[in-house]
């Protein structure tokens, strides 16, 4: 599926990069025991954001309880007015994310947890005294 998104951004883009490309797209998420929302209804509430939208993938549910789609906004600022609203059925709205920006606080995260357990193991510039060992009862 995000090889179909990525193929289909390529015909789309008109030189923009692949990180400007990143930044268009979002990560919806929603309650399908509440509400289902097809494609044309998700271009519909997304196309409020500033221009018609590029692309709408929507994943498939198999054992999941909730449903997702991938949304492509037409530039940055639509994705970031869309990210920061709330959208859909206001008794159970879309969770809508920026999908770049899972990709950098996993980052961030990972970055400052290794830099914790270098610390922690003597190889950071922490100094100090080595770590206490905790027994086993």
């Amino acid at each position: 599926m995000r090889e179909e998104l990525e193929r289909r951004e390529r015909q789309a883009s008109s030189g923009r990069s692949e990180e400007e490309l990143a930044r268009q797209r979002l990560k919806v998420t929603w309650d399908p025991t509440c509400r289902e929302y097809s494609t044309e209804e998700l271009r519909a509430v997304f196309g409020t954001f500033g221009g018609p939208v590029q692309d709408v993938v929507l994943r498939d549910r198999k054992k999941r309880r909730k449903a997702t789609a991938l949304v492509v906004m037409p530039s940055e600022a639509a994705a970031a007015a869309a990210a920061g609203s709330v959208c859909g059925d206001t008794g159970e709205p879309l969770l809508v994310v920026p999908l770049v920006a899972e990709v950098a606080d996993v980052q961030d995260n990972f970055g400052a947890a290794a830099a914790a357990a270098s610390k922690v193991a003597g190889h950071g510039s922490g100094g100090g005294a080595p770590p206490i060992p905790r027994g086993s009862g």
